[in-house]
């Protein structure tokens, strides 16, 4: 077990990035990945009779962010106490996100 007052814990210490650093360029990455997805997908649909763009930009990202981990993963942050600039999408995202993430 690496504990702050052990002699490993000092070595490693900087050397490793923090979890929440790596979950955040995770998130940007999915992000980033969703975004080209919802265009292509909506690019795709509005091509079809009788699309309103409006009502296929709603349904792609519903679908899109229903399958999403982006919300789970901001929660996990938040929790942490870090990445405060998420904490809106997790609110937006998940019903009772206040009481979950305790703020």
């Amino acid at each position: 077990m690496l504990l702050p007052e052990g002699p490993v814990f000092s070595y490693l210490e900087g050397r490793i990035p923090h979890p929440s650093h790596t979950l955040g360029k995770l998130i940007h990455l999915v992000e980033e990945e969703e975004k080209e997805k919802i265009n292509k997908e909506i690019a795709k649909r509005r091509s079809r009779l009788g699309a309103v763009l409006g009502q296929v930009t709603l349904e792609v990202k519903r679908e899109v962010y229903d399958d999403s981990p982006v919300c789970l993963n901001c929660y996990v942050l938040c929790s942490w106490g870090l990445h405060s600039d998420r904490v809106n999408l997790v609110r937006r995202a998940i019903p009772g996100a206040d009481q979950l993430v305790g703020r």
